[in-house]
């Protein structure tokens, strides 16, 4: 199914009121509504902000990756309040979608004690996954407010004072650094690495949020190229996760792929279950079908002789080693001495 994109465009406004933020300088906005808010900017761990204004990306790095937003096509955001067993987490304001260039509004009521803000993948058929319920879906990012933990990657922890709510103009952005890979794919045969297979369809499949024969768990899809490199093309003006939509990524080969920051059974970020793939990280299956027959089917999990989730850690391009093999065939007249040879 096609993917229906919106377009989000950021106010000239905002961009000059913005000012230098960082992880700790969480400071809320009191509204006439007895609501606390605050602009958030997400991107990922791969951003590089400007070395006077981190929100804005530096002029010097200018790779995909380092420019890379957060925006509503793919991501959105919940706001909740958690109140402990046996009490559920209350969610406030439905979803919050980022524009273009990763900005978004959060607001939540100012009565609450605590503060627990999410941004969650989208599938590429647009499906909110885990929307309505806090730890469910593939969360890239959290931020606990007034709840006691440790910083980890896509994870922040932060204090909030009653003194910050007072006379706070919203001049100021969070920045927000999700979890979000960038990977390589390169498509080849059995016979050679540099046998390369070119218009082959990549896709990336989720494992563990979404069922196996449902098409929400498709999460990424590109081809390779055409010019026989057998790279994989990922345009992000074609997917809208490039602001303005211009042609100076239509030759990129990353890959944005979301990773998963929390223990969805143990309500923890997954740092502080297990390290064994770093401090986030998404078992996935990756297919490859070239004109219509499926010649690869790769299994990023734990196991014998597999690579292991995606995660933060891992780095360099992933070989598809495709089943495509060659046939040498020719024809010949029925007549045998036609052909020139009488087997008689």
């Amino acid at each position: 199914m096609s993917r229906k994109f919106r377009t989000y465009v950021l106010p000239l406004l905002l961009a000059t009121l913005m000012r230098a933020a960082t992880a700790a300088a969480f400071v809320p906005t009191v509204t006439a509504q007895g609501e606390y808010s605050i602009w958030m900017k997400l991107v990922s761990t791969s951003w590089v902000g400007d070395t006077t204004n981190p929100i804005f990306p530096d002029p010097a790095h200018t790779t995909f990756p380092e420019r890379y937003n957060l925006t509503g096509d793919w991501y959105f955001v919940e706001v909740y309040h958690q109140r402990g067993a046996p009490y559920n987490d209350i969610r406030y304001g439905g979803a919050f979608y980022p524009n273009g260039t990763g900005f978004v509004k959060v607001t939540w009521p100012k009565d609450w004690e605590n503060v627990t803000i999410v941004v969650k993948a989208k599938t590429y058929t647009g499906t909110e996954l885990g929307k309505g319920e806090l730890f469910k879906g593939i969360i890239v990012y959290a931020l606990f407010a007034n709840i006691s933990g440790s910083d980890h990657t896509g994870v922040d922890y932060t204090t909030l004072h009653v003194s910050q709510y007072n006379d706070i103009e919203n001049d100021e952005a969070y920045l927000a650094k999700a979890a979000v890979m960038f990977r390589k794919f390169h498509v080849h045969t059995w016979y050679d690495e540099m046998d390369n297979l070119s218009y082959a369809q990549i896709k990336i499949y989720d494992i563990n949020h979404t069922a196996a024969d449902s098409t929400d768990s498709l999460l990424r899809a590109l081809v390779t190229k055409g010019d026989g490199s057998g790279n994989g093309l990922y345009d992000p003006s074609a997917t809208n996760e490039v602001y303005p939509a211009t042609d100076r990524y239509d030759d990129n080969e990353w890959v944005p792929i979301p990773l998963q920051v929390m223990h969805l059974a143990e309500e923890k970020p997954i740092a502080d279950v297990t390290s064994s793939f770093g401090d986030a990280n998404l078992n996935a299956t990756v297919r490859v079908w070239w004109e219509t027959v499926l010649v690869n089917t790769s299994l990023f999990v734990t196991g014998t002789n597999l690579p292991g989730p995606f995660n933060t850690t891992e780095t360099g391009t992933h070989n598809l080693n495709s089943t495509v093999f060659y046939l040498a065939c020719g024809a010949r007249d029925e007549d045998t001495k036609v052909y020139g040879y009488d087997y008689d």
